[in-house]
């Protein structure tokens, strides 16, 4: 769903690779100083492509949230984007395309449903006109054969039962076929995954560059003040560089990227589905052999019937079973031939996602509260450890005025 939403995005023109972020500070002062800067933007060296599978990865590993709702069905997303019109459209377009795909999932299906029935019907109507003709066969051959109230009442009940039987043997091949499903799904699908951040965003990477920076400068300050190359400090610096380098290298090596384990959403929501097909199936089982207990209950009693008239209510007995499938069958083609051509959906959007007008970071104003404060802590704190550690006399009259504190020498 976000794959499609922006390639759709992309084919509208309104997903396109941001220019690299520079403050308006640096803007103004290139502009100032008539230094042209680089139109280098986000794609860097990716091909289009490439780059639009990034923004998906990127969006799916933490730019999209997706919050269900504890209160009622409703699901609130959010999109972080470097611009608020993009990321309006990304959530507006993620919210569309998760709309069409129900919509068009729920139209497959009934589709599908439609043309189950239609074939199933052929079938049904074709046993029921040969049971009926059966029936009507037996009754003028046999006119003296009827049943009283209390065998007809038998025979309602019993085809009742027998429809319920039908309808939960065909629930019970359905959760075990689900089953099946999920199970193969659960076995490809690793219990853990491996979530990755990029070599840049690696902490420890991050640091050892830092410091190789910070040494580069050093030794290019030492060997400006000491031309000898062997002095002691440059050799120092030079060893360090070498190491940390080599370090740098050997995080390298581990592995391009950074990886944590996390548990797999998706096989866990397999799981907890399994756990609910296989109390389906249990629930459906144990209604079946009641249905089983009531049948063998009646069954005994027609047992007892004379032949004939066991014939009779074995024939009426199919005869309203196939009537009833045909007429459910008839309700599911129509049903589904309706909702396949209608414009359904489970999913409805509430509310369009709003332009934001203020960015969620840099927060400048906390920023620079937060800048002053320290600030102003620091300079205090500087300026009371040095009037409080300074044993020096500031003017000639402090130092007479200390002296003459002091006993006269013998």
């Amino acid at each position: 769903i976000v794959e499609e939403a922006i390639r759709q995005l992309r084919t509208e023109g309104l997903f396109n690779p941001l220019p690299v972020h520079r403050g308006k500070t640096i803007v103004w002062l290139a502009n100032r100083l008539r230094i042209r800067l680089s139109d280098k933007t986000e794609q860097g060296n990716l091909t289009i492509e490439a780059w639009e599978q990034q923004m998906v990865k990127n969006l799916l590993e933490g730019w999209l949230n997706v919050e269900p709702s504890r209160e009622a069905d409703i699901i609130t997303i959010s999109v972080k984007q470097g611009t608020p019109e993009r990321a309006q459209n990304v959530a507006n377009k993620v919210a569309e395309v998760f709309q069409e795909f129900i919509q068009k999932d729920m139209q497959k299906q009934m589709k599908v449903t439609e043309q189950f029935a239609t074939s199933q019907l052929q079938h049904i109507k074709g046993q029921l006109e040969d049971t009926e003709k059966q029936l009507q066969e037996f009754q003028v051959s046999n006119q003296t054969i009827d049943l009283d109230a209390e065998a007809q009442m038998i025979i309602e009940n019993v085809g009742q039962l027998d429809i319920q039987k039908t309808q939960l043997t065909q629930k019970l091949e359905g959760a075990k076929a689900q089953l099946k499903s999920l199970t193969d799904d659960l076995n490809n699908v690793s219990q853990q995954v491996i979530s990755a951040e990029t070599l840049t965003d690696n902490p420890n990477v991050m640091r050892l560059e830092q410091q190789l920076h910070d040494d580069q400068i050093q030794l290019a300050e030492f060997k400006n003040q000491y031309p000898a190359l062997a002095h002691p400090q440059i050799q120092r610096l030079e060893t360090r560089i070498r190491e940390t380098q080599g370090e740098i290298a050997r995080e390298d090596e581990k592995k391009v990227t950074s990886q944590t384990t996390t548990l797999n959403p998706i096989h866990q929501s397999l799981s907890q589905q399994i756990i609910g097909v296989l109390a389906e199936i249990r629930a459906t089982e144990n209604q079946l052999q009641v249905l089983d207990r009531r049948l063998g209950a009646y069954e005994k009693l027609m047992a007892e019937w004379p032949e004939k008239q066991l014939e009779l209510a074995r024939l009426k007995r199919k005869v309203l079973l196939d009537q009833e499938l045909f007429s459910a069958l008839e309700s599911t083609r129509q049903e589904a031939s309706i909702a396949g051509a209608a414009e359904l959906g489970s999913v409805k959007i509430l509310e369009a996602a709003d332009k934001p007008n203020h960015p969620i970071r840099p927060r400048k104003t906390m920023n620079l509260a937060l800048g002053i404060l320290v600030g102003l802590t620091i300079g205090i704190g500087l300026a009371f450890l040095r009037t409080y550690f300074d044993n020096t006399y500031p003017t000639l009259e402090e130092a007479q005025r200390q002296l003459e504190y002091l006993p006269t020498p013998p």
